[in-house]
């Protein structure tokens, strides 16, 4: 495996996980009562407001991992920054603060929003046709 694959591993298993959990829970912030209440737009925009919440709050989660396996990968010099994750994170923290783990996150978020309504918008119209040509 490739420097820093673990950390990378992490991260997904570590996101997957806060998404999956967190679902449920915006989903009943978003969309109280249950989705059958809200019909077109209101409930495309309610879908697309617990889908992109429980998606921010995994990357808040994971963000960090995600650096961390960037800085390890991109590390090819001779000789290396970074001896492992636990050197990073302590190098990172003491020299530019627990913030520089979220550099780029805000871009992140916002790069989510158009990705979340396209997804959306393309599950919604298509799902229709499948389970028709499927037969449910």
């Amino acid at each position: 495996l490739w420097r820093g694959s673990a950390t990378h591993i992490a991260a997904t298993c570590l996101g997957g996980a806060v998404r999956l959990s967190a679902l449920r829970t915006t989903q009943m912030w978003t969309m109280p009562g249950g989705d059958r209440h809200y019909q077109g737009f209101e409930g495309y925009l309610r879908r697309c407001a617990f889908l992109y919440a429980a998606s921010a709050a995994a990357l808040l989660v994971a963000y960090p991992l995600d650096v961390t396996y960037t800085c390890l990968a991109a590390d090819n010099a001779s000789p290396r920054s970074f001896r492992g994750i636990a050197h990073f994170l302590r190098r990172a923290r003491q020299q530019h603060g627990i913030f520089s783990f979220y550099r780029g996150f805000p871009l992140c978020l916002a790069s989510a929003v158009p990705f979340v309504a396209i997804a959306t918008g393309i599950h919604d119209l298509l799902a229709p046709l499948l389970l028709k040509r499927m037969g449910q």
